[in-house]
């Protein structure tokens, strides 16, 4: 193995639904893409060619995944879902507002848990729980890039976890706009041991462009 190797791992976000455009927390709800948002984007040709493709089981992300990488056998896996918001799913902002509960866990979402949903340390857990398995494929040297399509809640967890000193931000300031992506690299080898921060310099996001731009 070269000292070299670098390995890629990209996070996508799914396309938006309606019930996103509607502001609704949809977790674990098991929504379509809207189909006339990609009325106004244009779906990008990935630059990379993935080596394997790995997605939420949820329809929003495995109608991104054969969007993006049309052909391509998905790997789905519920571990890569977004959090449970239990009793709140398909709720909004106006329909919960004046519950005290709601506006407790609006101050401290890290350590309080929606009624019947999943707390944060939960979503910590499986996603990471995933990661480690996730990153046993490139001890095939012919693997180099996946892809992984997934929601704002894993992505925003795992840049916080994982990019690199330089560009470190907390939760809420990553930027995970729908329908796009940031990709990490690393050196195969220190991959494979497990090395928490990646090589890259800078993270960079990419996304689809709006038609007109």
């Amino acid at each position: 193995m070269v000292m070299d190797d670098i390995v890629s791992i990209t996070l996508f976000r799914h396309g938006i639904t309606k019930e996103n455009l509607e502001k609704r927390y949809i977790g674990w709800t098991d929504v379509s893409i809207d189909m006339n948002s990609l009325n106004e984007v244009r779906i990008p040709t990935l630059e990379r060619s993935f080596q394997k493709v790995f997605s939420s089981d949820l329809k929003r992300c495995v109608e991104t995944a054969c969007l993006l990488v049309p052909g391509s056998t998905i790997i789905k896996d519920s571990r890569l879902r977004e959090l449970h918001f239990g009793e709140w799913e398909r709720k909004t902002y106006n329909d919960l507002k004046d519950q005290k509960e709601y506006q407790q866990w609006l101050r401290a979402p890290f350590l309080l848990t929606t009624p019947k949903g999943e707390a944060y340390t939960q979503l910590e857990t499986r996603v990471l729980e995933f990661w480690k398995e996730l990153i046993t494929v490139f001890e095939n040297e012919e693997t180099k890039n996946v892809l992984l399509i997934t929601h704002g809640g894993p992505i925003r967890f795992l840049l916080t976890y994982f990019s690199p000193k330089e560009s470190k931000k907390d939760w809420w300031e990553w930027s995970i706009e729908h329908f796009c992506g940031y990709t990490l690299s690393w050196n195969r080898k220190n991959l494979l041991k497990g090395g928490s921060s990646c090589t890259s310099s800078l993270v960079e996001p990419f996304m689809v462009k709006r038609t007109g731009l």
